[in-house]
């Protein structure tokens, strides 16, 4: 999917993280046996979270945004609980993720 428009979040400490008009996304990264239970890349209820997240982590763009993993994924925990996703189910992704970076280092 391509973005029509720029998509910010503005995380607690009044920062923004903005991902780009056009920026091509691939929806929510959930290994195909967790979506009976996390739901599938495009219909998750942390779309709106991954859109960002997508942007500050990507190879290319991340030397760009001088911003850490744990930031990132600090942000992403909070954009999450501004989805209206339960914190209990917040935290449990913040795990996943920060295993998953752990193995991509």
């Amino acid at each position: 999917m391509q973005l029509l428009d720029k998509f910010t979040f503005v995380d607690r400490r009044s920062c923004e993280w903005t991902s780009p008009k056009h920026f091509v996304i691939d929806g929510a990264t959930i290994p195909p046996f967790l979506w009976q239970i996390a739901g599938s890349p495009y219909v998750t209820d942390f779309r709106c979270a991954s859109v960002i997240h997508d942007y500050f982590v990507l190879t290319e763009y991340r030397d760009q945004h001088k911003q850490t993993h744990q930031a990132v994924d600090q942000m992403l925990y909070e954009a999450r609980l501004a989805d209206d996703l339960p914190e209990w189910k917040a935290k449990l992704i913040a795990g996943f993720v920060h295993a998953f970076n752990k193995l991509q280092i």
